[in-house]
């Protein structure tokens, strides 16, 4: 694998981080990755003891870099793209990552010298891929783990990455060329977040680079519903910086390029949930008859 370097920016949240860092040291091969904690002044006292506890338990795998003043997000993720001089993999603290996520990601990005920026698959990636809402807040339908629904993912991926207009922040992939040429997000317009990295990626399209969907590889996100008054104001501040990328990006929104890959997982859910309905009945017959006889 190429070097990584993994950067997660954090502000409280405290009850995100250990089942996000727990994941990425159970499916990460460290070899050649790196995980880059950055504490934004968390002022949640019990943050900064739990990132210090990991540090401190993996010192070679995990760095530590405390802001001495809050930056805001994406001053934080420019720090840690600085601080790197690999490749780098943007995510967010309220995620749960799942095995060979990295691999893959690495993998897609690499498919294609072209490629820029790669992003998985989801539950909290609406409209990009559209899933049921019980399957946007749990992640995987009811009576599954995380890692069956990863692995129905993976198994009903062609591995042709498709082309998306750009890649989603929460799970980010970006090659170091890119961003050694590009440069880094655009902390004058999107300083408190939601939007760098529609105009990072659109500054890497008018440049020739392309963005990939990492179809193979499914990503736990909670997300959250903040933004929702920063998401308008910025999709303006981006309409007005790239008018002919953001009309491509709504006709692509349009044709549902990915409703396909979204609609073969649904298919395989209801596949196995059919196949376990008759096994259910005959259990609920067989119990029936033992309690009552009948």
């Amino acid at each position: 694998m190429k070097k990584c370097d993994i950067i997660i920016p954090i502000y409280n949240a405290y009850n995100c981080l250990a089942d996000c860092i727990d994941s990425i040291i159970k499916h990460t091969d460290f070899q050649s990755a790196h995980l880059i904690l950055i504490d934004d002044l968390s002022p949640d006292k019990r943050v900064l003891p739990l990132l210090e506890k990991y540090q401190a338990a993996n010192p070679k795998t995990i760095t530590l870099l405390k802001n001495k003043k809050n930056l805001g997000f994406v001053k934080t993720v420019n720090k840690g793209m600085k601080y790197s001089k690999n490749d780098v993999l943007l995510l967010n603290s309220d995620t749960i990552v799942t095995k060979n996520w990295l691999e893959k990601l690495q993998t897609c990005a690499y498919s294609n010298k072209k490629i820029a920026t790669a992003t998985p698959f989801s539950n909290n990636l609406t409209p990009m891929t559209p899933l049921p809402e019980s399957f946007r807040k749990q992640g995987f339908p009811d009576g599954w783990t995380l890692e069956e629904m990863a692995k129905t993912v993976e198994n009903c991926s062609s591995h042709l990455y498709p082309e998306i207009p750009s890649s989603h922040g929460f799970c980010m992939y970006i090659k170091r060329k890119a961003l050694d040429e590009v440069g880094l997000f655009d902390e004058k317009s999107f300083g408190k977040g939601y939007g760098e990295e529609n105009d990072f990626c659109f500054r890497c399209t008018k440049r020739g680079y392309k963005h990939a969907f990492c179809d193979d590889t499914y990503i736990f996100h909670k997300g959250t519903q903040s933004f929702l008054d920063k998401r308008e104001f910025h999709n303006e501040v981006l309409l007005a910086k790239y008018p002919e990328i953001m009309n491509e990006v709504g006709q692509w929104y349009a044709r549902q390029e990915l409703k396909g890959i979204t609609d073969n997982i649904l298919s395989a859910i209801n596949k196995r949930e059919n196949t376990k309905r008759p096994l259910l009945k005959r259990i609920y017959l067989k119990l029936r008859f033992l309690l009552l006889g009948r």
